[in-house]
């Protein structure tokens, strides 16, 4: 059972904004329960792109059980720049919850998408 688990996980490292997208909608698409993203600012190229967000839409409406966690590491820069995920979020906050990152854990730039634990 472990093996097969192991078998399934992949790790991917993109370094372009494109990239990430591109992998975040893939990851996203291929999700079966649960869906964590740890992000400095929720970036509007990648978290606010209509791909991104609809299948993100699938994904929450298409199972009933789905769970998606965000970490942000800097709220401040999140709510002054307005983001078409966190509008998703409040409609869908059933299935979608923002969490900040406290202080002392705060100052990466990175961000992680990762489906399925």
């Amino acid at each position: 059972m472990i093996a097969q688990a192991r078998a399934r996980i992949t790790r991917r490292i993109r370094s372009t904004s494109e990239e990430v997208r591109k992998a975040v909608v893939t990851i996203t698409r291929q999700a079966d329960r649960s869906l964590a993203i740890l992000t400095p600012d929720l970036e509007s190229e990648i978290f606010d792109h209509s791909e991104f967000l609809e299948s993100l839409k699938k994904f929450t409406l298409a199972r009933g059980f789905a769970r998606v966690r965000v970490l942000i590491s800097d709220p401040p820069r999140t709510i002054k720049s307005g983001n078409e995920f966190v509008r998703m979020g409040r409609r869908l906050n059933s299935y979608i919850e923002f969490r900040n990152i406290r202080e002392e854990f705060r100052g990466g730039e990175e961000t992680f998408c990762i489906a399925d634990e």
